[in-house]
């Protein structure tokens, strides 16, 4: 279990490890399991708390370690019993696994013994299930700065919405422009300067778009406005990449994005 500190929203206690939170919230030997769903987004609390990552830079490092282990993450089913497991990781750990890396033995018996592992027979789904996220109400807790560093408390989550919900194949479609960049240079930007908008709407899921850094630097210095029936409006002209995008509608634009806009 990585070594990454935890907070418990409610009480504030900041815990070394997953693991240890789990120990402190639970007397149950998975209690961490449950605390991982509620860091990732997958629901909205664990043991009854609230928990947030102390590092808010983390879930995005994590994105790009996920994609390059990307064979941890696929869906199993246990073919006798019919359940449907999230992660091999899972599949294997209510299999009865002891291993300190669950996951990697299940996936070898896919690989190379037919799905045959500790008494069961396992299969891929070749499904890719959809899920609802769940982002914390940071402000619940800001007592004191809103940032820290360069990153603001809460933006992980808000980034894992707007940005990486998205992501395919390692890209992500700009808003703006409607093409496909690497995840890694789509920026989550807020429709409503963040120091404008109120407080129980700064970490609001519809407040942003993914866009490109340079789309969202020219957004920032007022190049092109965003209208509330989701289209662009450009308010500088000189550069064509640009200026052919005016009229154009935003891509991805939900009707719930239109009270953000100035």
């Amino acid at each position: 279990m990585s070594n990454v500190e935890v907070r418990c929203v409610e009480t504030g206690r900041i815990f070394p490890s997953i693991k240890k939170a789990g120990d402190w919230a639970s007397s149950g030997k998975w209690g961490y399991s449950s605390i991982t769903q509620a860091l990732s987004g997958l629901q909205a609390k664990a043991h009854g708390y609230r928990w947030s990552y102390v590092d808010p830079m983390y879930v995005e490092r994590m994105s790009l370690h996920r994609r390059s282990n990307s064979w941890l993450y696929k869906q199993v089913r246990c073919v006798e019993t019919g359940q449907v497991f999230e992660r091999v990781a899972d599949g294997e750990i209510w299999a009865g696994s002891k291993s300190k890396k669950p996951g990697t033995n299940l996936t070898h018996a896919l690989k190379h013994q037919g799905g045959k592992y500790l008494g069961y027979s396992w299969e891929y789904t070749n499904e890719t299930p959809v899920r609802e996220y769940f982002p914390p109400n940071i402000t619940d807790f800001l007592t004191r700065n809103v940032t820290e560093g360069r990153s603001r408390r809460g933006s992980d989550h808000l980034r894992k919405w707007v940005v990486l919900s998205k992501e395919k194949n390692g890209k992500v479609v700009c808003s703006i422009e409607g093409k496909s960049y690497p995840t890694i240079l789509i920026d989550c930007a807020h429709i409503r300067p963040f120091k404008e908008c109120a407080d129980h709407d700064k970490y609001h899921r519809d407040s942003c778009l993914p866009i490109s850094m340079w789309m969202h630097k020219l957004y920032d210095y007022g190049w092109f406005k965003i209208q509330k029936n989701g289209t662009i409006k450009v308010l500088k002209e000189g550069w064509k990449p640009l200026d052919k995008l005016d009229g154009e509608a935003i891509h991805g634009w939900r009707k719930e994005n239109a009270r953000f806009t100035v």
